[in-house]
Order: C-alpha cells, then structure tokens, then sequence
C-alpha cells in the first residue's frame, strides 16, 4: 500500500512538472478565453482580495513577529504528547485469579 501512495505521488508530480507547462504553451494566449467568467467573480473576490493584502502586509511589516510566532505553534504542535500511565507501564492491571 505504502509503494501505491509513493507511486501516486510520483505520478502527480511528474504531470504537474512535465505536462502542466506544455499544456500551458500550448494554450497560449487562448488562456485567457475564460475570463468572461472571471469578470462575474471578480466583483465578490474583490473583498477577500482586500484582506490577503491587508494580511499580506502585516506579515511584512512584522517578518520577525510572524515568524517567532509561527515557529513557536510548529514547535508546540511537534511536540508528542505525554505518556500515559498505562503506556509507562505504571498501573497494570493483575492477572492472578484467586
């Protein structure tokens, strides 16, 4: 199962470097044909654009701030849990039948 999963990803990655470029080249300047719905969704991505800049600036203005931060909750998550008491082998439960 293990070998089916790295030759998935194996695949997926060689189609998104290999064939997504050609794909693209091909296209050309027709890749833009679609942008007639693009103008329809713009209106409502306008918003959420104005937050990932607002956003996209904060974490440029304070770099160091962000990054300290981020590494703390990466570090606190890759943290293992404790052990519990059964796992230490502390309270075993007695077998004998008397």
């Amino acid at each position: 199962m293990t070998l089916a999963a790295g030759i998935g990803v194996s695949v997926a990655m060689l189609t998104a470097v290999l064939v997504l470029p050609a794909l693209l080249a091909l296209l050309g300047g027709r890749i833009e044909r679609l942008s007639l719905l693009l103008l329809i969704r713009r209106q409502a991505c306008r918003e959420a654009k104005r937050r990932w800049y607002a956003f996209s600036h904060f974490v440029m203005r304070r770099a160091v701030v962000v990054l300290l931060t981020t590494a703390a909750v990466l570090l606190a998550l890759g943290i293992p849990p404790r052990p519990s008491a059964t796992e230490d082998g502390l309270s075993q439960v007695s077998t004998d039948r008397c």
